[in-house]
């Protein structure tokens, strides 16, 4: 991909040398000493229009520096992390520790820590407490932006910024930091509380601090497939790699139900065939090495933070790469799925919506995209499959609208233009693609969770088939979720009545509930273990590049990696 990969400089290293020896030297001067706080006038000369060219001349994000700036504003440009006789104060150095850690969110120290940052610890001269108190701020304040919203160009990803978290204000974060006792606590509580961020951030400092992640590592062979029961050289190193133990003689080399059991769950975990034979895929999955296993862990940890926090009590969460969908009720899920989600042509997007309600016995309007590419092509050949399919073809709207005979338009010889007058639309029944039940949500990208007339699809462990639209294996269950406490629940003789009608009916609810359709390629398995998905539509691999792009990519040096470091999981 030609990653770039950003390591951390000499400049960082003397960082934490130096303040390791400030916070001795303080320790021994500490003995009568009384601190002497830092005005605030000159605070705000140099932070403002007479701020030193140093600063002047560094590129900074512009919404940060403009918050900064108006939270020294606020309190009359008083210090917060500097003292005229001490320099830089305990809760700046709280501040500088864990900034130096922001690596283990995959994020780079450097970017929130400049160097002049300890200037103040040197130097009493105004302009250099001001500039080290500035510096300070700005990286709290960046770290904070980073860590709570997207932080790379939403067009580059083509994503819609408009469904995620928006950035913390410098200000909030600012002030906030002022009134902690616990700051270190205050600081840890910016990222992910979740359980799943906390395992990824483990797993992703436990990777790049790993032998495996600085070494080449040695690949399993593809020497073609191998069926359960077979013999050949190559089993032996499946064996290893699936951590089990080594046989006596020519047994080492049989590809037998144990080593077929533990590279089934391993199919599984990864939305493979999982069929137990040693394929292409399944050696390709095997031989990702741990820098790839590293950007995947931090493409999900970036994702995760897009999120907002504070779930509702009641919502549903859908997770593309694991097809599967959540039904969530203070806290706990009550209802769990699989779902087929888009083909890699025509991928479910990412994004949030609100449920509105549930339509029993839907119609289904042939999007344009599905009736100009699926259908037309069929209709030049044959007019008699909508017919089969009981799909109506329509020109115009209300009274007014017009019922035609499909085998009786010459499909073959008319233009884009003339096509686009009709609508194809089928009616409700058993056979509609979108089955009985369709989950309103309104949404730009047109894309819902629905039933489905192909339930045999729900046989395979691979589910990317559908031209964007969600289907659910239990549609049922999932009305219920939604219509429980609302006029009509399912399961009432009123509701019987409705669904046997076959006639379209809406059931709204009371108050709306959010819908989180996430691209999380990273999740737990049912034995609590982190399970390294498919990027289905490389979701991924345009993130990691896109953050490289802009210059965001970073993955530590292991020579700058310290114990202190690897341990401090907090």
């Amino acid at each position: 991909m030609g990653i770039s990969h950003f390591i951390l400089d000499k400049n960082v290293q003397s960082f934490r040398k130096s303040t390791a020896l400030f916070c001795a030297v303080a320790l021994v001067a500490a003995v009568g000493y009384k601190p002497v706080q830092a005005e605030a006038s000159y605070m705000q000369r140099y932070m403002t229009s007479s701020i030193d060219e140093k600063i002047k001349s560094m590129k900074f994000n512009p919404a940060v520096y403009d918050g900064v700036i108006s939270f020294y504003q606020q309190r009359d440009f008083a210090p917060l992390w500097v003292d005229e006789g001490q320099g830089l104060i305990d809760k700046a150095n709280v501040v500088i520790s864990e900034l130096e850690r922001a690596w283990q969110h995959g994020l780079n120290p450097q970017k929130y820590l400049d160097k002049d940052i300890l200037g103040a610890n040197y130097s009493r001269r105004k302009s250099v407490l001001a500039r080290s108190e500035f510096l300070l701020s700005y990286g709290l304040a960046l770290y904070a932006h980073d860590m709570t919203s997207m932080r790379v160009d939403p067009k580059a990803i083509k994503q819609h910024e408009e469904y995620w978290r928006k950035p913390i204000a410098p200000s909030v974060v600012l002030h906030k930091a002022a009134e902690q006792a616990d700051l270190r606590s205050y600081i840890h509580s910016l990222e992910p509380q979740n359980g799943l961020y906390k395992r990824l951030k483990k797993e992703y400092v436990q990777m790049v601090t790993s032998d495996e992640f600085h070494q080449p590592q040695v690949e399993v062979t593809y020497a073609g497939i191998i069926q359960p029961g077979q013999s050949h050289k190559t089993v032996a190193q499946f064996r290893a790699r699936m951590g089990m133990p080594k046989l006596d003689g020519m047994d080492n080399y049989v590809y037998d139900d144990a080593l077929v059991e533990k590279i089934s769950a391993f199919q599984k975990d990864n939305g493979l065939k999982t069929d137990g034979v040693l394929g292409p895929q399944t050696v390709k999955y095997l031989n990702r090495t741990a820098r790839e296993r590293a950007d995947q862990l931090l493409a999900n940890m970036e994702r995760m933070r897009w999120i907002e926090p504070d779930r509702p009590k009641k919502y549903i969460e859908v997770n593309i790469p694991s097809m599967s969908l959540w039904g969530f009720e203070d806290g706990q899920a009550t209802l769990n799925m699989p779902v087929i989600v888009g083909r890699t042509y025509r991928p479910t997007k990412s994004f949030v919506a609100e449920i509105t309600g549930v339509r029993i016995n839907p119609r289904w309007t042939v999007p344009h995209r599905i009736r100009t590419q699926d259908y037309w092509p069929k209709m030049k050949e044959d007019p008699s499959v909508l017919l089969e399919k009981k799909i109506d073809v329509i020109e115009g709207y209300g009274h007014e609208a017009i019922y035609h005979d499909p085998t009786a338009i010459d499909w073959k010889n008319m233009g884009w233009r003339e096509f686009n007058k009709y609508r194809l639309v089928q009616q409700p029944g058993d056979h509609n693609a979108l089955g009985r039940i369709r989950v309103l949500m309104p949404n730009q990208h047109v894309i819902y969770l629905h039933d489905t007339n192909h339930p045999e699809l729900f046989d395979q462990d691979y589910r990317s088939e559908s031209s964007g639209c969600i289907r659910l294996k239990y549609p049922e269950k999932v009305a219920e979720f939604i219509l429980k406490g609302n006029d009509i629940e399912w399961g009432t003789p009123r509701m019987q009545e409705i669904y046997d009608s076959l006639k379209p009916k809406d059931l709204m609810v009371e108050h709306k509930m959010p819908i989180y359709i996430l691209y999380q390629t990273n999740w737990l398995n049912a034995r609590g273990e982190i399970v390294y998905g498919p990027d289905l539509y490389k979701e991924d691999r345009k993130l990691i590049a896109a953050l490289d792009k802009q210059g965001d990519y970073y993955v530590p040096a292991r020579d700058v990696i310290d114990e202190d470091m690897k341990i401090a999981l907090r």
